[in-house]
Order: C-alpha cells, then sequence, then structure tokens
C-alpha cells in the first residue's frame, strides 16, 4: 500500500491538520503553538502536564493539548498518533474568537468520544489510502476540528489587548503589514503602539514580527518540500535573500542547513507507516458509490413496534381548551394517532371553589380523539403549596366521577442537579402525590424528574441514591450538554445520536444503581435553541426520521417537545416562520417535520429491515411501505454560532459540512414474480417544502397575506408524488432509491394483480 508524505518524512500533512505516529517520546516538558490531539493506537501512554497532573491512556484514549500548553508524553510499549491543527485555520473557522478545548478520555466517556474516534480511523484510514491533500483527508481533519470545538471547548474572554495582539499577529504575519496598519487596527497611534508593544513583549514590533514570521518558517521547512522561494513569500518576506538573512540572524544557521539537520532529526522521532499500519482500524468508505440494499422478505419477522407515536406534548392544560389548539391537535392525531398527551396542570391560584370547566373541556376533548391523558406537575411551582395539594386531591376525585378513571400516569417534573436534600425532599412530595391518589382509589403510576442528563449522569444518579419512589424514570434530550466545573456550564453537542446516547448514559445508571423502573423520554429538541429557522426546514423532518430508525428497538418514545407552533405564539410576531419547533404553523401550515412522522404513522404492520437511512415494512409480503431520509450533518459554523434567523439559499451551503445526494437500489427477495406500482411522496429542500415557498413570495410578514396566498401555501406544504412501474424477476423486486440531500421519501409498494 503506497504512503503519501509530506516531504519524505513520515509526518503527513493538510491545510487543517498534520498526522505523525511515535512510540519513544522525550523525557523532556514540550510545547506548541497549534492544538494538539494525541491519540493512542495501541498500547499505554502518560501524559504529564506542567500543573503536576498526569494521565494514563490506553487503546483509542484520546487527550487534547492547547497552544503553549506545555506536556510530557512517556510510554514503554505504545503507539500514539498525533494530529496537530493548524492555530491559523483555527483562528479563520473561529472569525478571530478565542476557545480552549477541554476533552480528555481518562475524565470524559460518552457516545460523542466514540464518534470522535471514529473520525480519526477515518483520518488515518486516508493516510494509509494514499488520500493525502485529498478531500478526504481535509474533511476528515475538519470533521474532527469540528467536533472538539463544538462539543469539548468553550469561548474565551478576548478583552486583553495583548492577546489580542498576539493572536492577530500569528495570523496575519503572511501580509505585508507594518506598525502604522498594526496601530490602525487596534485604534491606537503609531507612537503609542510601538512604545506599548516594546513595554508589553519586551521586543520591537518589527522584530516580534520577523521572529513570528521565521518561527512559522522553520516549520515549513521541516515538513514540507517547498523552495526557499516560496516558503519566504509564503511567510511575508519580500524575498529569498531577506528571509535568509532574518532566519541566520534568529538561528544562526542558512534556511538550507537548518532544514538538512533539521530533517535528519526529526525522521529518527516518528514511526513509519509500515510500523503503525497493523494497529490501525480505519473505514474504507466510497461514498459515491452506489450500493444495493438487500431484504429478505420471507421468513418469520416481527410486529412492528411504532414507538414514536406513543406521546405527544400538548402544552397547558388552560391552553387545550382553546379551539384553534384543539383544532390543530386533530390534524396530529388524524394523521399520526398519539396514544398519550402530556399536559401540564396550570392554575395561578390553585382554587377548584369554581370549578374545573377549563380542565374538563380539555380532558373530554383528548377522550373524545382517542388519546389518554397524562397529568404534568411542575415541583418548583407546587411543593410546599398547601393549595396545590387541596387542588389536586378535588381535580383527580373530579376525574373518578366525571370520567370513570380507574387509573392514570402523572409526572412530577423537576430539572435538578439534584443534591442529598433536593433528592429528599423530591420523594418527600412524591409520597404525598402517591396518598393523594389512594384517597380518591386511583390507581396512580408516577413518573419524574423530566431531568436533562449532565454528560456524565451525575444527577439522575444522585436521584437515584436515594431510592425515590417513582414506576417510571422519565428524561428529555437536548443537543446540549451540561457538566458542573466550578459553576454550571452547557455546551452545543455535535453528536447526531444525542438522544439515543444519552439514553444509554441513563440506562448504565440505572443499572448501576440496580434499579428496576422503566426510563422512558418524555421530550426532545433537535436543533439547540427553540426558535431556530432549521426547526421549519427539510432538515428538521430528516433528522426525525433519521432518529427514529435509529432508535428502532432501543428507545421507548421520541415526543417532540412543543409540536405547535400555536402554544408557543409570541403576540408580537408576524411572520408565519419564526423558527419555532412545531409541526404545524399558528396559521395550519404542515412543515416538512410534520411529515415526517407522518410518513412513519404510514409504516407497515410487520418489521423488514433498517440501516440509517431508511426503514422497511410490509403487510403480510403482499404490500410495502418504506421510509428513507438523507439528512445532512451540520457545520463548524452552525454549532459556533448558534441558532439561526432564517434558513435559505444564501447560507445553505454554509450550514452543512456536505450536501450530497443518497443513491441506493432497495432489493426485496423472495417476492411474487409479477408487476408492482411504486407510490413515492417526496419532502426535500425545493418539493413539499412551504417554508420555501413562503420565501418565493418574498413578503416581509403577514400584513399582505389573503386568501390566495394561503392556498398557495397549502398547496406548496404537500410532499410531491410520483409513480413507477416496476416488474419482479426470479422473485427479486429492484427499487432505485434517489434523495436530495435533507430529503425524507415514503414510498409504498402495491403489487399490480
Amino acid at each position: 500500500m503506497s504512503v503519501a508524505k509530506g516531504n519524505g518524512l513520515n509526518k503527513y500533512c493538510g491545510r487543517v491538520c498534520s498526522v505523525f505516529f511515535q512510540d519513544s517520546l522525550g523525557k523532556e516538558m514540550e510545547q506548541s503553538k497549534n492544538l494538539r490531539l494525541f491519540y493512542v493506537v495501541s498500547g499505554k501512554i502518560l501524559i504529564d502536564l506542567s500543573q503536576k497532573q498526569a494521565y494514563e491512556l490506553e487503546k483509542d484514549g484520546i487527550y487534547v493539548v492547547n497552544p503553549e500548553e506545555q506536556y510530557r508524553l512517556s510510554t514503554k510499549k505504545g503507539i500514539v498518533a498525533c494530529i496537530e491543527f493548524s492555530q491559523e485555520e483555527i483562528y479563520r473557522l473561529l472569525n478571530g474568537k478565542r476557545r480552549v478545548v477541554d476533552c480528555n478520555s481518562a475524565k470524559i466517556r460518552n457516545g460523542s468520544l466514540d464518534n470522535i474516534i471514529d473520525q480519526i480511523r477515518r483520518l488515518l484510514g486516508s493516510i494509509f489510502r494514499n488520500e493525502l491533500g485529498t478531500v478526504a483527508f481535509e474533511k476528515n481533519g475538519y470533521e474532527i476540528l469540528l467536533t472538539l470545538f463544538s462539543e469539548y471547548s468553550e469561548e474565551l474572554p478576548n478583552d486583553d489587548r495583548a492577546e489580542q495582539v498576539k493572536l492577530w499577529l500569528e495570523n496575519s504575519y503572511r501580509e505585508p503589514i507594518t506598525l502604522e496598519e498594526a496601530a490602525e487596527h487596534f485604534n491606537l497611534t503609531p507612537q503609542y503602539f510601538s512604545r506599548w508593544f516594546a513595554e508589553t513583549f519586551d521586543t520591537s514590533f518589527l522584530k516580534y514580527l520577523s521572529a513570528t514570521r521565521c518561527e512559522n518558517a522553520r516549520e515549513e521547512l521541516i515538513r514540507t518540500d517547498n523552495t526557499i522561494l516560496k516558503i519566504a513569500l509564503d511567510n511575508g518576506f519580500p524575498n529569498a535573500a531577506s528571509f535568509t538573512r532574518t532566519f541566520t540572524n534568529i538561528y544562526g544557521q542558512s534556511p538550507i542547513q537548518y532544514r538538512k539537520d533539521k530533517q535528519e532529526e526529526e525522521e529518527s522521532k516518528f514511526l513509519s507507516v509500515d510500523k503503525v499500519l497493523e494497529h490501525i482500524q480505519y473505514e474504507d468508505v466510497n461514498e459515491n458509490k452506489i450500493q444495493e440494499v438487500m431484504v429478505d422478505c420471507d421468513g418469520e419477522h416481527e410486529w412492528l413496534s411504532p414507538y414514536w407515536l406513543s406521546i405527544c406534548n400538548v402544552g397547558r392544560i388552560s391552553t387545550l381548551a382553546s379551539y384553534d389548539v384543539q383544532n390543530q391537535i386533530r390534524i396530529l392525531q388524524s394523521n399520526i394517532k398519539y396514544n398519550y398527551a402530556r399536559v401540564i396542570l396550570d392554575q395561578e391560584e390553585w382554587d377548584y371553589s369554581t370549578g374545573f370547566y377549563e380542565e374538563d373541556k380539555a380532558i373530554a376533548f383528548l377522550y373524545e380523539i382517542g388519546i389518554t391523558p397524562i397529568f404534568i406537575i411542575d415541583y418548583r411551582i407546587c411543593e410546599g403549596n398547601d393549595n396545590f395539594i387541596i387542588w389536586l386531591h378535588e381535580f383527580l376525585k373530579y376525574n373518578v366521577h366525571r370520567f370513570g378513571m380507574q387509573d392514570m400516569m402523572m409526572e412530577v417534573v423537576y430539572d435538578s442537579l439534584f443534591n442529598h436534600k433536593q433528592a429528599v425532599k423530591y420523594n418527600k412530595f412524591i409520597k404525598e402525590i402517591r396518598k393523594i391518589a389512594d384517597e380518591v382509589r386511583l390507581g396512580c403510576k408516577l413518573a419524574g424528574p423530566g431531568l436533562l442528563l449532565t454528560s456524565d449522569g451525575s444527577n439522575l444518579a444522585s436521584l437515584m441514591s436515594e431510592d425515590v419512589e417513582l414506576d417510571f424514570i422519565s428524561i428529555r434530550c437536548s443537543p446540549l450538554e451540561i457538566y458542573q466545573d466550578e459553576e454550571i456550564k452547557v455546551r452545543m453537542m455535535k453528536d447526531q445520536d444525542f438522544v439515543i446516547h444519552q439514553y444509554q448514559l441513563a440506562m448504565r445508571i440505572a443499572k448501576s444503581r440496580g434499579m428496576n423502573q422503566k426510563i422512558i423520554i418524555t421530550s426532545w429538541q433537535n436543533s439547540i435553541s427553540e426558535k431556530d429557522s432549521l426547526n421549519d426546514s427539510s432538515w428538521l423532518a430528516a433528522r426525525i426520521v433519521r432518529s427514529a430508525i435509529l432508535g428502532y428497538g432501543i428507545l421507548p418514545s421520541l415526543p417532540v417537545e412543543n409540536p405547535l407552533d400555536i402554544t408557543q405564539r409570541n403576540p408580537r410576531e408576524t411572520n408565519i416562520f419564526n423558527g419555532n419547533s412545531g409541526l404545524i404553523t399558528m396559521n395550519e401550515l404542515k412543515k416538512p417535520a410534520f411529515y415526517a412522522y407522518k410518513f412513519l404513522a404510514h409504516l407497515d404492520e410487520k418489521f423488514l429491515y433498517r440501516d440509517e437511512h431508511m426503514i422497511v415494512t410490509s403487510s403480510f409480503k403482499d404490500y410495502f411501505q418504506i421510509v428513507v431520509q438523507n439528512g445532512c450533518p451540520l457545520s463548524y459554523q452552525y454549532y459556533l454560532n448558534g441558532e439561526l434567523d432564517m434558513v435559505d439559499d444564501r447560507n445553505i451551503d454554509q450550514l452543512f459540512e456536505s450536501r450530497l445526494p443518497y443513491r441506493t437500489t432497495l432489493v426485496l427477495k423472495n417476492v411474487a414474480d409479477c408487476g408492482w406500482f411504486i407510490k413515492i411522496r417526496r419532502v426535500n429542500e425545493v418539493e413539499g417544502n412551504v417554508l420555501k415557498a413562503w420565501q418565493s413570495l418574498n413578503y416581509q410578514d403577514m400584513s399582505f397575506i389573503g386568501k390566495d396566498e394561503m392556498e398557495l401555501l397549502r398547496y406548496a406544504s404537500c410532499p410531491t408524488m410520483r409513480g413507477l412501474h416496476v416488474e419482479s424477476k426470479n422473485g427479486e423486486l429492484r427499487i432505485p432509491i434517489d434523495l436530495e440531500p435533507n430529503e425524507i421519501q415514503h414510498i409504498h409498494v402495491i403489487p399490480e394483480r
């Protein structure tokens, strides 16, 4: 296998990062101006830090060293890969912001670390496939960098002038900058800036700039085969002679002699790829290759368990009494058919003397459309409130007599980090609720506390340590990672499968505590913010389908946190689309996300197959229903910049790491040889996309919306459809599948006999 190298050294260089391997590590402390990620290929390594901390890392262990941070690696029988990221490229990607990375596998172990390990293996694999300098190598490097900064970093204050100047020079030295230009950049006079610079850095501006240029040129001398002239020009020198003169004054050697000596020295430090290859696991994936998906339709298959239809969050019980809200819930139920609805109990005074008119109207409506209510109690509001205890007693008694309730479910939500005192008080409140249910002779299942897990699940572990008397443990899922250092901090996660990983973390904690309660997910949020234009886009539809498919057989439920925009209404909002997370707009327009759940609701009784892109079901071999998705992974710019005001043609390419189509051939085996009619419903960035239709109108708000425009938007919100006639031969039916970026499809296969 051929290996591409940067210059004859065993160091592999690209724009965003370079990679090298070592097995004999230095005894002295060292540091780099670049960000370095160390990955243990085999054996063990010990990393010592200047703060007298040390961590031992085993195979697949990861540690990130920030620029200028001192460290020392040691190993006896280990091989470590160092991935060094260009600080200049980082500066460009972060728009000059300063961030520090904290990624240490000795302290962190969760699903996103498994994700970054896969990314590292793909990067190393691109080296062994001779893809150095190609899109594959760069893409893999950027993926790792994005994960580090989106999930394991925090922004540093940028108010220190010395740090600002140093950072600016580190990323501007290639340009022909002068002292006057630097002073103007920082809004200072040249005289003051020159004096301040000399006092702060103990050298003149020009000497510091020359040293910076030479230091970066020195790196290029060692790791590239570029000519002296090219290195000089690339690092801000006007010509080779100027570079040679300045370099010799600083290092005491000419660039040519320095390169010769250092390359020989560096060659001995790094392992050749042949010595490393046997220890590496890497992905050999050709993204452009169209593969076939084979599904055997014969034999016994399990019944489909559509867990994504189990729960709907309908909001506050006072809002549920509204005609407009009820009308939209009817639309959801007629298309998706939920089993349960989470209803938040809300009253300002908890006064039952006026009766339960609104509550009765809301509950009767739910029973009418075939949904069983789950009542939600907010612990923070209701704990210690004597009026609430009296109100709840009367409310439950009313339900027993009015609706003939014999059993019900309630959830007591309390999203907290949970210390011992909080857990004890919460458990006391749970017992009080259970006592009220017993008094009115109502069988009651209690769930709680609706936690958003910390990164290590310590808040759930703290709650469980008190043996809280709950029948179900409820959690919420979000692409946010909560952790506690000196204070509570939140950072964004790039992990696409955060729902599965957070649920599995909860399961591991419950198992370790010997708890037998079932864990349920009572809400999940797909985007970073509750108001994000991605919520109105087809990307969300693809994300929902992907999560539903991959969670099949793992997750117990997958309810959207707020399925209706109307329950999130802000009276000052004048736009149809405001980035709310609902499936339906306030004007009853169906978003792409609505069709994600509708397509899933159409799946047949028998489960046949699933992978990352599709789920295949059948109705006793005669009919087939298939749902397919091609969601695009979000880019580093989205994770670093947060919520979006609008998704449109101007920024859509910047939002995603890649926007590739998905093409495959689905082969259904052991079917009848006959003609088949295939219905294909599509929703993507253009088709069946009401957001795109609204943007094409170019209206600023709803002021000029009339009947004709609403009819146009309702029509545009419907999936496009097309038919296809295919003949099966020798028991095989071959169905071509072709999806654009961020597209979902519902494919209905019907025999023509």
